[in-house]
């Protein structure tokens, strides 16, 4: 068969996910960077965009299986960071 046009549709990059209340993101950064004022962990499954601030809890997390919780309170959003043995 021919086809006039591609018939693949290309995967775009959708960019990074923001976690939302009660989100938990569990998994093993491999990478943690500041891109366009977010703290952006990237994980085997993709990326997700943190406050600034967070780098410094998350960088030394880098190779270890860690689960960060979004909690929304009356002060805005709270991430609580653990490493999971």
């Amino acid at each position: 068969m021919f086809y006039e046009s591609n018939t693949f549709k290309p995967i775009s990059d959708p960019g990074p996910y923001h976690p939302q209340n009660l989100d938990e993101t569990r998994g093993v950064p491999l990478r943690v960077f500041i891109k366009d004022d977010f703290c952006i962990a990237v994980f085997a499954w993709g990326m997700v965009a943190f406050p600034e601030e967070l780098r410094e809890k998350l960088a030394p997390l880098v190779g270890r299986t860690v689960a960060i919780l979004r909690l929304d309170g009356r002060g805005g959003p709270a991430y609580h960071c653990r490493a999971i043995k």
